[in-house]
């Protein structure tokens, strides 16, 4: 079996551990801020839509009105995708303490690490945190954009958009969950980055599941998501990745011994 597809079930069995783990381990108060979050998001949401519902095309008299309401629209298309899916990296910005330390407490119950923690440690978790999520938000966006204008002029490409984006966020999800781990191991942005493409298979595992549970009603999603989605990414890097060769862990071992 290819080894990123041995990675892709790697991740969803995360999830399956990660319930078991947060019941053994009773951490249910991580669920309370992802609740309150859901709930002003789903409020900010709605009031959103309605905007964007309200707007109409104009009537058009000339090519060029209707070249620019075209492009107008194209326009209010993509803002709806990024309004719709932005929620996504908000959760990640608001959240990016909360899923720092849970990150922290997964690794230490599971092998018993303490590493130094600190005001300004946390702090520059935090700040990493959030340059990841904008960086990938502006990234994804820029890759989402292109598509759409690509599938304006190649007949059937749009039949692809959901899936397109879909994928695409999957891997970016995935990419900020595993960041958070790879962040305590001193890692840089950019050795984070080589990681996660070796890795592939496992960002868009975790990034899938993640993803999907954002399309429960009513953004229940927000409430589930992101605490079973750190939980699940610091079991499977500790049960599964972490065994591979290309683990930044299996090589200090290698290294102490």
């Amino acid at each position: 079996m290819n080894i990123h597809l041995k990675q892709f079930f790697w991740a969803l069995s995360g999830y399956f551990k990660a319930i078991i783990f947060i019941a053994k381990h009773k951490i249910w108060l991580y669920f309370i801020p992802p609740a309150i979050l859901s709930g002003l998001i789903y409020y900010a949401g709605t009031a959103i839509e309605d905007i964007l519902h309200q707007y109409d095309i104009e009537q058009v008299e000339s090519f060029n009105e209707l070249m620019f309401e075209i492009f107008k629209m194209l326009g209010m298309y993509i803002l709806t995708l990024m309004a719709f899916k932005m929620r996504k990296y908000i959760v990640f910005v608001l959240l990016s303490p909360l899923l720092a330390h849970l990150s922290y407490v997964v690794e230490k119950k599971i092998t018993g690490n303490n590493y130094t923690t600190s005001f300004s440690q946390l702090i520059k978790d935090i700040r990493r945190g959030i340059r990841i999520a904008i960086g990938n938000f502006l990234l994804e966006y820029l890759l989402i954009s292109a598509w759409i204008i690509l599938a304006l002029f190649i007949p059937g490409m749009s039949l692809a958009t959901p899936v397109f984006m879909f994928l695409v966020g999957c891997y970016f999800y995935g990419f900020s969950m595993i960041d958070y781990i790879n962040e305590r191991r001193k890692m840089t942005i950019s050795q984070s980055v080589v990681y996660v493409r070796k890795n592939a298979g496992f960002a868009f595992g975790n990034g899938f599941i993640f993803t999907a549970l954002f399309y429960l009603p009513y953004h229940v999603g927000i409430l589930f998501a992101p605490i079973l989605a750190i939980v699940a990414c610091g079991i499977g890097m500790h049960y599964y990745l972490d065994k591979n060769l290309n683990s930044p862990a299996n090589e200090k071992n290698t290294q102490t011994n």
